[in-house]
């Protein structure tokens, strides 16, 4: 009841949003808060919170694949902001509309310690035209499979 009444004092746009709880919180991204105050709030997929939190610490790169409104992108930007290293984010996202609020968000990042690429393509096991392979992706920093570590991954 209490976010019924939340959600006519918010704009029913895109507009930049500020993810206020959870492993993610601290992301600014352009997306309609009406339409999603469950990741404002940060209780979207809170199943994965604790894990989320803990991969995030071991890894230097993320790719996320569908990449939508920017939620995980720009979520997974936040918590390696409260980290203090430089890391990457590649993000994959075939719709245009999507694409050009995930290059507006990436405009509005007021820190520069991560590295964002935004790809217009979908993945796939095949290189075709409108979709890549994550093989063929383009690192800004090393080789992944040799230099990098993976979400899972525990290296010790």
């Amino acid at each position: 009841m209490a976010f019924d009444a939340l959600k006519f004092l918010l704009a029913d746009r895109p507009v930049l949003t500020h993810i206020w709880r959870g492993p993610f919180r601290g992301a600014r991204l352009v997306i309609n808060p009406r339409h999603s105050l469950r990741k404002v709030f940060g209780l979207y997929e809170h199943e994965l919170n604790e894990w989320l939190a803990q991969a995030l610490r071991r890894v230097n790169r993320v790719l996320d694949v569908g990449a939508n409104d920017g939620y995980f992108t720009f979520g997974c930007a936040a918590a390696f902001r409260r980290l203090g290293k430089p890391r990457e984010i590649i993000a994959f996202e075939s719709h245009t509309r999507h694409v050009a609020m995930l290059r507006k968000s990436v405009a509005l990042q007021t820190e520069a310690s991560v590295r964002f690429k935004i790809v217009q393509s979908s993945v796939g096991k095949e290189l075709k035209p409108g979709m890549t392979t994550l093989d063929s992706a383009e690192w800004a920093v090393g080789d992944p499979v040799d230099k990098g570590q993976h979400i899972g991954e525990d290296r010790r």
